[in-house]
């Protein structure tokens, strides 16, 4: 069955340069990689949240690249999420509680579609290519309103630049003979056991030391994708 396609008020004034720049990027062809599970396992446990995932957003469809919290979940129509309406934003979206949400641009159709599958909580950041193109987001969820802080929205944002970063490095990789997937690999092995550094360094610090401690560590998974960025 078609997908629903999104309303044309959610959609960005760049839609049609967006797609290409997705498209060229081959992001949507990425398998499920231990590095990118990381990344959500990771973004969950830092918000203590219970659901995290990696959205790359298409014309129709939304695409989870990972999940955390939400196993099986592949895809969803674009015009019943949220991720559409960071799409279009092109920034961070924040709802502390989708029942109360408030936007010009949220359809109640959209909101209907969050509650029905219990969601009060909603935070993404978006993923950006260099061209600053907004291809998806890194998102955050709960079953319970909770609130929001602006140091915990600039680490979301930080760990989706970082994430982007990785899918631009992953094409690169594979983009270039020299490279190729062997050197992917070994990139992505180095990536994914950062992560998991930083997730089991998270899961032992208190709630309140979270946020700076990681901040702080976000600097070394840099360093390792700093050769694969474009200029």
């Amino acid at each position: 069955m078609r997908a629903t396609s999104p309303a044309p008020q959610l959609l960005p004034d760049q839609e049609a340069q967006r797609l290409r720049s997705l498209r060229a990027a081959h992001i949507l062809h990425v398998p499920p990689e231990r590095v990118l599970a990381g990344f959500v396992t990771l973004s969950a446990q830092l918000f203590s949240l219970p659901v995290s995932l990696l959205a790359i957003v298409e014309a129709e469809e939304v695409f989870y690249k990972a999940s955390y919290g939400l196993p099986g979940l592949r895809t969803h129509p674009r015009a019943e999420t949220l991720c559409a309406l960071a799409i279009h934003q092109n920034e961070s979206v924040i709802f502390p509680d989708v029942t109360q949400a408030q936007h010009a641009h949220l359809s109640a159709a959209t909101v209907a579609s969050v509650q029905a599958r219990g969601i009060r909580f909603y935070a993404a950041a978006p993923l950006r290519l260099p061209d600053q193109q907004p291809i998806g987001t890194l998102c955050v969820l709960g079953y319970e309103p909770r609130p929001f802080q602006a140091g915990e929205q600039h680490l979301l944002e930080q760990l989706a630049q970082v994430v982007s970063q990785t899918l631009v490095a992953r094409h690169t990789c594979l983009a270039n003979q020299e490279l190729g997937w062997s050197q992917w690999q070994v990139v992505e092995e180095r990536l994914a056991e950062q992560v998991q550094t930083l997730v089991t360094f998270v899961g032992e610090l208190p709630p309140l030391r979270r946020l700076s401690q990681v901040e702080q560590r976000l600097q070394a998974l840099r360093e390792l994708l700093v050769d694969y960025q474009p200029g």
